[in-house]
């Protein structure tokens, strides 16, 4: 019953309402890429830019020389509109320093069908680090290319992100790799992979199956999945900045130890502590592609499983206070939670105690010829929980409301002991933080918790760089900062401040 580190969870930050995402259009090219182009100082005045002017000079290019080889190495075809929702980046008449030059020779312009498409480094006095960023209808791939792999770090047990922080990048029948989610390409393969995928798509089928509206995200499909180490280290004709960025985070990240990461993300944008003390709202996002498609994308082991079942059931229990009918979901999850850490005790005594798959009572009788027994009124409790849990699986059930509420409460109770005496574990790392601060208002839960809190406080005390302070939601000293560049929280209630003036 543990959580998984924050960099690996999909998540969203946002002030307000959540970002929709990369725009879509109905019909035609339903695909759109944000593009950056950096200004030469002739369209630039003391503290304006003529943005029309400019987007003429580069729509001139893209006439002449039918592609432009922009900064990061993406290639722009489509001619720029003034509305493409382009904004203005204005920074002066510093120089920029143009990327050098990229070799375009007889394999490029066979392959992009471009004789030789424009790149600043023609013009390299002239850029400024003013520039502009336009939303642009292009499609994400070429005439005739299809989707046949998803990329993803298998055997480094970690997705593949794009600098857009979306895992949607795929393998093309035009052996390129490609970021579904943002468009940009990332790489194009010399030699094309020998394999056969499993099936093939358009981008538009992607959009059905991937997007959070498509119309058949809940089908079954079965893609390949193409591993970053079959082309981590292969020779490419073509990469950009989104590869190279993108596949340094994945080595580090996949790669690296625990306290490395932990040292890097702290107070960056990976370290989710630096928004939510800044007072963002944490939203979960749909699982990455790769997740979704692979036969163990769901897999738990018994105690991941108990702690869904027991976060779920306190919910409904704190909810059953004023809401009867949530007992009819608390009273089967906090049985189903009791159950599984029962059977898990039994696992960890005999590696062979669940192989005839037992019931609860019997699962009950094997611990107590191993020395673990639950207290007379523990067993009453369980007992009324499995009557009501068999009766609401069954078929019809009866009990009174305060009857619920206080058997709910004292299998709670009992969680909490047991996992923390038998199983060294805490409730409180599974139960989400305000439905936690509710339950210390259960004497038997806020007890345990102090003294769980006294022990995790020792190791922080003698840590030279994190500070501990007064919570002002719980009212003791357990407001824990472990660096002074990330966001405190109280590892008794889970609280978390504001700072005032950051939202």
């Amino acid at each position: 019953m543990t959580r998984k580190p924050p960099y690996q969870i999909p998540l969203a930050f946002y002030l307000g309402e959540p970002s929709t995402g990369p725009l879509k259009t109905v019909g035609g090219t339903p695909f759109s890429k944000l593009v950056t182009l950096w200004i030469p100082r002739q369209f630039l005045t003391s503290s304006d830019a003529d943005v029309e002017a400019f987007v003429e000079d580069v729509n001139e290019k893209l006439a002449k020389r039918r592609g432009y080889v922009l900064w990061d190495g993406q290639i722009l075809f489509t001619p720029l509109k003034m509305s493409d929702s382009i904004e203005l980046v204005y920074e002066g008449h510093n120089t920029l320093d143009a990327p050098p030059y990229r070799p375009w020779g007889e394999l490029e312009r066979e392959y992009f069908g471009l004789k030789n498409p424009y790149q600043m480094i023609e013009d390299y006095l002239d850029y400024t680090e003013s520039c502009i960023s336009a939303r642009i209808l292009e499609p994400y791939l070429f005439a005739n290319e299809r989707i046949s792999a998803i990329l993803h770090g298998r055997k480094d047990n970690y997705y593949f992100y794009c600098q857009c922080h979306q895992a949607d990048v795929v393998y093309t029948t035009a052996h390129r790799l490609v970021c579904m989610g943002c468009g940009a390409m990332h790489a194009v393969l010399r030699q094309p992979l020998a394999f056969r995928p499993k099936r093939v798509l358009t981008a538009q089928e992607w959009s059905d199956f991937f997007d959070d509206d498509g119309t058949r995200r809940e089908e079954e499909i079965d893609l390949s999945i193409l591993d970053f180490r079959e082309v981590e280290s292969i020779e490419m004709l073509w990469t950009t900045e989104n590869w190279e960025n993108a596949k340094h985070e994945f080595v580090f990240f996949a790669r690296s130890s625990p306290e490395e990461i932990a040292e890097a993300i702290r107070g960056t944008e990976r370290d989710p502590s630096v928004f939510l003390e800044a007072g963002w709202t944490a939203v979960p996002t749909s699982p990455p592609p790769a997740l979704q498609v692979v036969g163990n994308s769901v897999d738990v082991d018994l105690m991941e499983n108990a702690g869904h079942s027991i976060a779920e059931g306190v919910a409904s229990y704190l909810a059953a206070r004023k809401i009867s009918d949530k007992l009819v979901t608390s009273v089967p999850q906090l049985f189903k939670g009791i159950e599984l850490l029962l059977k898990s005790k039994l696992q960890e005594l005999d590696a062979r105690g669940l192989q005839d798959q037992p019931n609860t009572p019997t699962v009950l009788k094997r611990l107590a010829g191993k020395g673990v027994a639950l207290r007379p009124d523990e067993l009453m409790t369980l007992q009324r929980l499995r009557r009501w849990r068999n009766d609401l699986q069954h078929g019809t059930a009866t009990f009174n409301h305060r009857a619920g509420l206080s058997t709910c409460r004292s299998a709670i109770i009992l969680l909490d002991r047991f996992s923390q005496l038998e199983l060294g574990l805490w409730l409180g790392d599974v139960v989400p933080a305000d439905d936690w601060y509710m339950l210390l208002k259960i004497p038997e839960i806020a007890t345990g918790a102090d003294a769980v809190v006294a022990r995790l406080l020792d190791p922080i005390r003698q840590n030279p760089d994190a500070t501990i302070s007064d919570c002002p939601r719980c009212c003791r000293e357990t407001l824990i900062r472990p660096h002074r560049k990330m966001g405190a929280q109280c590892i008794r209630c889970g609280y978390v401040p504001v700072l005032k003036g950051e939202t």
